[in-house]
């Protein structure tokens, strides 16, 4: 194992346990921009991979739009690629519109290792599917806990917010808001079947 592998260990479980030095130490490591962006198709194609890992594990009921990012793989890894942007710009955009100073960089940077920390979760948690799957749900809440944790502490190094709270409101809002319009650009497109309201 080499040496920069562990210290990105290292530094994973330094980000669970201290996220804002975990933050810092990131956006302080010296790698040029390209590596981030290369970096952050690694993590989408990861998660895409888990996702489809996942549910193979344990068959979901008939969902149509599941059915079609089964079917067009290229498209769901675009589409989820484009949602990871989305989630780029609006930590560096919503933040400096309310007062912060973090760049975009700096977003980028964070959402990668955001991510890359969330994959070690995961992966534990396609563990407990496959050997205890009661405690995978439990995992699943875990995860989603520890995201927003982890997001709201990483936001509030970027852009030099004091307090927590507000920018957990913010990240509620803007998530809303993102996925919100993911829906009806998905709906629009008929990337995502909605049922009719009223079947005749």
């Amino acid at each position: 194992m080499s040496e920069t592998l562990i210290s990105l260990i290292g530094l994973a479980r330094d980000t669970v346990l201290r996220p804002q030095d975990g933050a810092r130490r990131v956006l302080a490591l010296p790698y040029p921009r390209a590596l981030w962006w290369q970096a952050l198709a690694l993590v989408v194609i990861l998660g895409l991979m888990m996702t489809y890992l996942s549910n193979a594990l344990i068959p979901a009921p008939a969902d149509p739009m599941m059915a079609f990012f089964n079917d067009a793989p290229l498209v769901t890894a675009l589409i989820a690629f484009g949602a990871t942007l989305a989630m780029v710009i609006c930590i560096h955009r919503v933040g400096r519109a309310l007062g912060g100073h973090g760049s975009f960089e700096g977003a980028l940077r964070l959402t990668v290792w955001l991510q890359a920390v969330m994959l070690l979760f995961n992966a534990v948690q396609i563990f407990f599917l496959i050997a205890l799957p009661p405690f995978a749900v439990l995992m699943g809440f875990v995860n989603i806990g520890l995201t927003l944790w982890l997001l709201t502490n990483f936001v509030a190094v970027l852009h030099g917010f004091k307090s927590l709270f507000p920018v957990f409101l913010m990240i509620l809002l803007t998530g809303f808001a993102l996925g919100l319009t993911f829906f009806m650009l998905l709906s629009m497109t008929g990337a995502l079947m909605v049922p009719e309201l009223y079947d005749v």
